[in-house]
């Protein structure tokens, strides 16, 4: 089950004033150099990240039929929950996401936090087949406490 593997790293972090956030990155829109730079501003605003391998899909819900690269990563942060949203907002801006590539199903990077803490913010993208092959992997990094190994990009 992946959910505990999240709510495990929570209570360790109880009597911190950080929280565990589990996000995915997606992108169907010149994918690697997004995911790439996605992963390197995640990096240099929270140093602690850990990411899973990058994963190709089909598009969900789209017309669009270009595929996507996405990603899972875990972090601590001692920012709010707001504040961890609007740092993902604005890198993908960086990336050139733009509200009328919404109408065009281009999406050149999209950053969902799906755990802050112990709140669960997205429960059904949590069930999706590639985040729980993603935070399975992380958590059996975290287990096997090689988290010092993990290669970040």
């Amino acid at each position: 089950m992946t959910i505990p593997v999240i709510r495990d790293l929570t209570i360790f972090l109880i009597d911190s004033a950080l929280s565990a956030c589990l996000i995915c990155i997606g992108s169907n829109d010149h994918r690697k150099e997004n995911l790439l730079l996605a992963r390197q501003n995640l990096y240099a605003l929270f140093p602690s990240i850990y990411f899973a391998t990058e994963m190709e899909t089909e598009p969900l819900y789209l017309k669009n039929t270009a595929r996507f690269s996405n990603q899972v990563a875990l972090f601590v942060t001692a920012m709010e929950k707001e504040a961890v949203v609007n740092a993902l907002k604005e890198i993908e801006i960086k990336a050139g996401r733009r509200p009328e590539d919404k109408t065009a199903e281009k999406i050149p990077l999209d950053i969902d936090l799906l755990v802050y803490g112990n709140e669960i913010l997205k429960p059904k993208d949590l069930r999706r087949e590639y985040i729980q092959k993603g935070v399975e992997e992380l958590g059996t990094l975290l287990a096997r406490e090689e988290v010092g190994e993990w290669p970040r990009e």
